[in-house]
């Protein structure tokens, strides 16, 4: 039915601007189909409200405003007053609009506080300590989730594995896997495994809670649609009307016009749209710091990040085991998995896995203390050390033969951790970081976006080769550690290609007072623009195309508005009034832009 209506509509509209170029004689004809398309739009808006506002607010404004061009001065008022009334119309289907946000906003922001549990299970150190409020869990706690509870923080996983629905925070219908050294997310639901997992902070800090806050915060239904501002435009509307009725066409036609492309509207529909886009990037799990950060964010043009969690899956794989002739494979790991299991990082959970397929015992870890590169223990009385190829090779560890095992799979983009027995090299383990498939894509929109992409690293040139080749990354800084990152950060900034650094899961903590995306539990979520589940490139890039959107469509529809309206209605009071009239089409064409960022957001 709504169909028909737009092609009515549509139809009239056209009819009208004949029935205006065909001459005087048609006047009335013309006139008489432009309310007419107008009518139709009206019971269209009633019907959804959301393709109606792409209608109504253009072509009958359109039409009513060529049909002036048959009229004289006091039709010139009569005609404004109609995209007066079209300006109001388009204001409505806003406000329908707004408040089916905010009503959106406010179950979703509803669902997630209630969703979280209110007493959970926490261990230290592997001891029992009981049933506490979820509202004293810090950073640290260990939290055992049993199959079917509610996540009560973020964190990582550090023992088990199971299925999680996180369809609560990003919509996905099917469960992720989750298993050692896997990020949680609170208000997420454990389907069917138990998980043991580090909380990342309180539940208050959680990304769960952090979209609750987001939807709140930003939908202040007063904000959007003043009681005053309306009250003032009824106030113009009565006033233009009386000016009418006693023949001041030319008064009437100004405040018709004001009032047709009125600042409440203009307001209305940024504040709309700002709220639209808060609403729709939370449902796929990101939330805005404000809306200001989708400002500051759709200024960048340079991307930064290390590969980690961007670029790559940031989940290692062992590749290969080397041993010598007093250490084995099983024995290698025997010895270094006790280290893993008090380090905690990514490499150790990929040996903690490892070592759970081979079903080998976990033994447990004496006078454990952390070292450069690694870290040291007594296990099963030997002292052994964990440490990477690179503190080895600065502290002049003697390798033998897996030197050149080193280098190769240096050589080949992976990392490679040796074991010391006796300060002596024992045995050397390989680690691969696989590509994710939708980086390559994720760069190609970055590229349509006209944005650079930096990749900065810790490692060695030689190591970041294969990606390099692979994603054919042009900008590429090795060797690089927090100060280098942020003297990058800093000359990009001077030379104004605002920067935006992404924060993976890993990444250093930096002073970085400029644009930030960072992953979820991580040190700079607090303050970063945005806060995302799963920062990799394609999210990144998704999120600043909705940035960069937001902020060209509002600055050029503002821009177009004020300055054609300006130039309108001063050649309508000094020549020619119709002209004035005219500045009624341009609250429609403002409002057409905000329905279709409405319409590119899925709202």
């Amino acid at each position: 039915m709504n169909r028909a209506f737009e092609w009515i509509s549509l139809s009239l509209s056209l009819l009208a601007l004949v029935f205006s170029a065909a001459g005087a004689s048609y006047a009335g004809l013309a006139f008489a189909c432009a309310i007419t398309a107008l009518i139709f739009g009206v019971i269209e808006i009633l019907i959804e409200p959301r393709r109606a506002l792409l209608l109504l607010t253009y072509l009958p404004s359109f039409a009513v405003a060529a049909a002036v061009y048959t009229f004289d001065g006091h039709g010139a008022g009569l005609i404004a007053f109609a995209a007066a009334v079209v300006g109001l119309q388009g204001r409505l289907a806003i406000f329908r609009v707004a408040r089916r946000l905010r009503d959106q906003a406010l179950l979703f922001a509803k669902e997630l506080k209630n969703s979280l549990p209110e007493k959970v299970f926490v261990f230290i150190d592997m001891d029992i300590e009981g049933e506490v409020p979820s509202s004293t869990l810090h950073e640290g706690h260990l939290i055992r989730v049993r199959p079917q509870d509610t996540l009560p923080a973020d964190g990582q996983v550090t023992f088990g594995s199971s299925f999680v629905d996180e369809s609560p925070l990003n919509g996905e219908k099917e469960p992720r896997t989750k298993g050692m050294g896997s990020y949680v997310y609170a208000g997420t639901v454990n389907k069917n495994g138990s998980l043991l997992y580090r909380a990342a902070g309180a539940p208050a800090t959680s990304q769960a809670m952090r979209l609750s806050r987001a939807m709140e915060k930003s939908f202040p239904f007063e904000s959007i649609f003043s009681p005053a501002l309306i009250f003032g435009e009824l106030l113009i509307g009565a006033a233009a009307l009386l000016f009418f009725l006693a023949d001041w066409g030319s008064l009437s036609t100004l405040l018709n016009i004001l009032l047709a492309s009125g600042g409440a509207g203009m307001a209305a529909a940024i504040a709309t749209r700002d709220r639209a886009t808060i609403l729709r990037t939370a449902a796929e799990g990101a939330a805005w710091r404000d809306k200001e950060a989708i400002g500051r964010a759709g200024l960048a043009s340079t991307v930064v990040s290390t590969a980690a969690g961007v670029i790559t899956e940031g989940r290692y794989r062992l590749t290969e085991v080397v041993g010598t002739e007093f250490t084995g494979e099983d024995g290698a790991l025997r010895l270094l998995a006790p280290l893993a299991r008090r380090l905690e990082n990514e490499i150790a959970f990929t040996i903690l896995r490892e070592l759970t397929s081979r079903n080998i015992p976990l033994e447990p870890v004496e006078a454990f203390s952390v070292t450069p590169g690694g870290a040291t223990g007594l296990v099963t009385g030997e002292e052994v050390r964990w440490i990477d190829v690179e503190t080895a090779r600065l502290e002049g560890v003697p390798m033998a033969k897996l030197d050149a095992f080193a280098r190769e799979r240096g050589a080949a983009g992976e990392s490679v951790v040796l074991l010391l027995r006796e300060n002596r090299a024992a045995a050397a383990l390989s680690f691969s970081d696989r590509v994710q498939d939708s980086s390559s894509a994720g760069l190609g929109l970055l590229r349509r976006l006209g944005l650079n992409y930096i990749l900065v690293s810790g490692e060695a040139e030689a190591t970041l080769r294969p990606l390099r080749e692979e994603l054919g990354l042009s900008h590429v800084q090795s060797d690089a550690g927090p100060r280098e990152i942020e003297n990058l950060l800093g000359q990009l900034e001077k030379e104004s290609l605002h920067p935006l650094w992404v924060a993976a899961p890993g990444a250093p903590s930096l002073s970085h007072r400029g644009a930030t995306f960072a992953a979820v539990g991580s040190h700079q979520a607090e303050a970063a623009e945005a806060a995302l589940l799963r920062p990799d490139l394609i999210n990144v890039a998704r999120l600043l195309r909705i940035a960069k959107i937001h902020r060209a469509q509002t600055k050029n529809a503002v821009r177009f508005n004020a300055v054609a309206q300006i130039i309108l209605i001063g050649l309508g009071l000094v020549w020619d009034p119709r002209l004035a009239v005219l500045a009624g089409l341009l609250p429609g064409y403002f409002l057409v832009v905000q329905a279709r960022a409405l319409r590119e957001m899925r709202l």
